[in-house]
Parts: structure tokens; sequence; C-alpha cells
């Protein structure tokens, strides 16, 4: 069920769930417009006071306006209270794998999530939000790393870039362009190298061999946008369907992550 509020579209997504945004009684201030992260509170948009004081990816949409408003909002100012699972849950639910907020002001690329998801390939999205993280106050340590196929190349799909957050003296690998990551037997969320380590001592060649378990940050979208970018041959809608094939994205993870260039 959409979820709409005296006509207007609003809705917060985090993890597997979508929720209805409630109305405050409260006064409030105007919704900031400057930024598509937004701290938690209590904020009035479209003459309403919207209770945005719980983690997600909040979005609005009035009837009589052709675009949609939307904001990931976090304990922005509070250190203590962040949540980096609850953030890139936020941040993967505003992005789809495309080129078209592609540039070179990580600002600008920012604030075009203000009004609809942002499309960028893999090393561009890592990028931004590393940059995000270093402007915040939460103090989170980050670094974007680049594997390649050690394997024949085929000019097209040979590499790929993930993002890693330091938590509690380890890194912690995000793979934004598939909205997820990997946990080990144990739950553990894995490394970057903890990952390729798994991968080379479990080739598929060895029998009925299980991946890691793969968390979803963002379940109830499709992560592929319709932009195709220059010297690409095929629709990455495409590559999108293919991707929700187990077979298929083990049989990529395990040709990319083979090298750290």
């Amino acid at each position: 069920m959409v979820n709409f509020v005296h006509g207007i579209y609003a809705e917060r997504f985090l993890h597997d769930q979508i929720y209805p945004i409630l109305v405050s009684e409260t006064a409030s201030p105007p919704m900031p417009l400057g930024s598509a992260h937004m701290t938690r509170g209590v904020y009035s948009l479209y003459g309403k006071n919207w209770d945005c004081t719980q983690d997600g990816l909040y979005i609005f949409r009035h009837p009589s306006k052709s675009f949609f408003v939307q904001r990931i909002v976090t304990p922005w100012s509070s250190p203590a209270e962040f949540d980096i699972y609850n953030f890139m849950s936020a941040v993967s639910y505003n992005h789809r794998h495309g080129v078209a907020d592609e540039g070179t002001n990580y600002q600008s690329m920012s604030n075009g999530g203000i009004y609809h998801q942002w499309r960028m390939r893999c090393g561009v999205i890592c990028a931004m939000i590393a940059w995000t993280l270093s402007q915040s106050v939460w103090g989170v340590n980050c670094r974007v790393r680049n594997v390649s196929t050690s394997g024949e190349k085929n000019g097209f799909d040979d590499g790929h870039l993930v993002l890693e957050t330091m938590h509690s003296g380890k890194w912690l690998m995000w793979d934004l362009t598939g909205g997820c990551y990997f946990r080990d037997a144990l739950g553990n969320h894995m490394s970057l190298e903890e990952f390729m380590s798994w991968l080379a001592s479990n080739p598929a060649s060895s029998g009925n061999v299980t991946m890691p378990d793969k968390v979803l940050l963002s379940p109830l979208i499709s992560k592929w946008s319709s932009d195709v970018a220059p010297g690409y041959s095929w629709d990455y809608g495409l590559q999108g369907r293919l991707w929700d094939d187990p077979s298929y994205s083990e049989a990529w993870y395990r040709r990319i992550f083979q090298s750290i260039v």
C-alpha cells in the first residue's frame, strides 16, 4: 500500500521496510532545502509538520508538483547515535547505477539527490559517499577500493569499486552499486580482503559451495537505471534483471573480485 497523508505522498524507506511519515502537532521549522542530508527532527513542508525523527530515506510528493522531495535522515549532529547500517540503507535507496548525475563537484552531485535518486557508476557513488562522511561529525574513516579480474579482459566489465568504512578497528566493505554487503559464517560483516580470501579458498569448481550471506541494503527497489554509459553496448536495466539471478551474481563476483588494483 502506498502511503498518502492528506493527498501528499509521504514514505520512509529503511532496510526491508516502508513506513508512513506521520504528521506532528509540534510547530516546526521549514525543511532545509540545501542538502540531500538532514538531521533528525520535525520539519514543515507543504503546510504540514512532518515527524522525521527516525533514520531512513524520506520521500514526499505533493499532487500539484512534478517532482519529489527526498532527504536522507540521520543524527547528523550526534555521533553517539549514528548507525552506519541505517545510513548506508538510506543512501542505497537514493541511488541507482547510471551516469546522469556524474560530475566533478561532490557537493553539486550530492544536491541532485534532493529531488531524485542519484544515478552514478560504482566509483563515483563510492567517492561521493566517502566525501560526505568526511564532512560529517561522525568521525568515520573510509576508503574506496578498486578490484579487477585477473583473467581474460572483455573491455566492458573487468573491474569494480567498493567503499570500506572503519568500525571498531575493522574495515567493513560496502558494494553500493549492488546495494549490499557480505557476512561470514559467524554473521560478521566482511572486509574486502576477507571476502576475496573466501572466494579464493572456496572456488565454484570445488562443489556445492554456498556464497557468504549477501545482505541487501535496499531490497525493495531495483538498483539499475536506464542510463547507458558511453561505450556500453547494452541497457543497464537488462543487467539489473540478470543481477537478480543468484548464479549470475555469484559468477560476476567471482570473476571481478580477484585482485586489488
